[in-house]
């Protein structure tokens, strides 16, 4: 929890929420988040810095939901190294009956049917992840699976991820899953709201010149000005009462005349034996500084004489012979610099410099040359790729037409880009058994990752055990074969 939740938490709104303290670019964050949640698709992500007031925003947030949705929020710090317990803690908030013993891909199941039937009956179901920093990518990735064609604007499963800086670049690497991804960072405060913001949890008047102290000092950040402080107040604390002992008169005298009348003294001495060697101690001082920098300008004319003629043949005829007489890592740079000079000037350049690069020829020839390089095989050469990889799409579709309808597959995973996917499939050890098929869903391609022929749903269920661990934490779960078969002739259609 911030630094920010856990000072305001000292005093609690109305509705029994840690301190929120609204300004109008918090409020702004948390109306778009809800946004995209009423109209839109996506994972949104709030990000900011240790102190910022993430933990308070999520729960803000979850109060503005409640009217509306089924809303759920939960810490991840609580379970950064069990992601099975809060897969079971996520159901059971949801109201799902989670059975002892659940491993995360029975638990992924269950949550992905609860979700579908959300997008079924037009409900709206939010989880908010405090902390989602602390998941792994494993985690992190079977969390965002649940996402996958279950979200509708305004109904539907969404999720919401509160984190710290930079997380969303986390989430891009991930690049399994074509999910929308909003990153939000948390507003710091400017001095004003800082001012009411302390006034409100420490519940006494802190001057102009000391909010704007906490505020340079903290650049806003609620939770690191409200430990400033806390801190303050003590060092402050105890300097008042060294003062109070410290105070006063000293030897009958008020202590401030003291300090006046040895400043006054030392001032008189300074003048009486000072004022007449001062003028050579400045013209020795400015002496030294001349004799100093005397020996240095001869030093940098002389290597800039030496380096010029180095620079200067890129724009004389006899260039070849002044580089041949240089060393060779001279050499190499030079000619680095000159090689475009004479590709992007070659009608220009003169007769010799062409006739040694085209012994037999003029201009013509040389023009040749510059243009020979553009119908080059490399440019085709992603053809094949493309190709092959589409074939062997083909080649699993008709494998999966030529099966029982009535039989049961295993969907792993489903994304719109098919080169992640791919990717993907070529990472795991099992590859050989996973199959790829394209199909449509709400009028978008996507292409598919299922693996496993099965007779019956149970087989196909208890056949999940036996995946590797990235896939059993990604959520497979059975699909009878002609839903597929339907998908496949479907997308061909189109």
């Amino acid at each position: 929890m911030d630094q920010e939740d856990i000072f305001a938490s000292t005093e609690r709104s109305g509705d029994g929420l840690p301190y929120y303290y609204s300004t109008p670019a918090r409020n702004g964050l948390l109306q778009q988040v809800i946004h995209f949640i009423r109209f839109g698709e996506g994972l949104p992500i709030v990000q900011g810095r240790s102190g910022a007031g993430k933990s308070t925003l999520s729960l803000q947030l979850v109060s503005l939901l409640q009217p509306e949705a089924n809303v759920v929020q939960i810490s991840a710090a609580a379970f950064s190294e069990d992601f099975t317990s809060l897969l079971a803690e996520v159901a059971g908030d949801f109201g799902l009956p989670v059975e002892g013993g659940a491993s995360s891909g029975e638990l992924l199941v269950a949550l992905r049917h609860f979700t579908r039937a959300l997008a079924d009956d037009k409900r709206l179901g939010v989880l908010v992840v405090d902390d989602a920093q602390e998941l792994d990518d494993q985690s992190l990735g079977g969390l965002i699976s649940l996402l996958q064609g279950q979200q509708i604007g305004g109904s539907g499963f969404h999720l919401v991820l509160f984190a710290s800086e930079d997380f969303v670049s986390r989430v891009d690497a991930l690049g399994l899953l074509d999910v929308p991804v909003y990153d939000f960072d948390v507003p710091s405060f400017s001095p004003t709201e800082l001012s009411g913001f302390l006034r409100g949890v420490s519940g006494r008047e802190i001057s102009s010149e000391g909010v704007q102290s906490l505020w340079n000092a903290s650049k806003g950040v609620p939770g690191v000005a409200l430990s400033l402080l806390n801190a303050q107040s003590q060092h402050g604390l105890d300097e008042e009462v060294e003062a109070g002992r410290a105070g006063g008169f000293a030897g009958g005298l008020p202590v401030a005349h003291l300090v006046a009348f040895s400043v006054l003294l030392g001032v008189l001495i300074w003048v009486f034996f000072a004022g007449d060697d001062g003028d050579q101690k400045a013209e020795s001082s400015t002496s030294q500084r001349v004799e100093k920098s005397i020996p240095l300008p001869p030093v940098e004319v002389k290597e800039a004489v030496a380096k010029e003629p180095k620079v200067e043949p890129e724009r004389s005829e006899g260039e070849r012979v002044v580089l041949d007489t240089l060393p060779e890592g001279v050499v190499e740079s030079v000619e680095n610099d000159v090689a475009p000079v004479d590709e992007v000037s070659v009608s220009s350049a003169p007769s010799e410099i062409v006739q040694k690069e085209v012994i037999s020829g003029g201009d013509q020839p040389a023009a040749k040359v510059v243009n020979e390089p553009k119908p080059t095989a490399p440019q085709k050469a992603p053809v094949p790729q493309v190709s092959g990889d589409e074939r062997v799409i083909e080649e699993h579709e008709r494998y999966l037409l030529a099966q029982n309808g009535d039989a049961y597959t295993l969907q792993v995973l489903a994304a719109s880009k098919k080169e992640a996917l791919l990717q993907f499939v070529r990472r795991q050890p099992n590859s050989a058994n996973l199959r790829i098929y394209q199909g449509i869903r709400e009028g978008r391609q996507l292409y598919v990752v299922i693996i496993g022929v099965y007779s019956s749903k149970e087989e196909a269920l208890s056949a999940i055990a036996d995946l590797p661990l990235t896939q059993r934490q990604s959520g497979p779960w059975p699909r009878q074969l002609k839903t597929i078969q339907a998908d496949i002739r479907e997308n061909r259609r189109k």
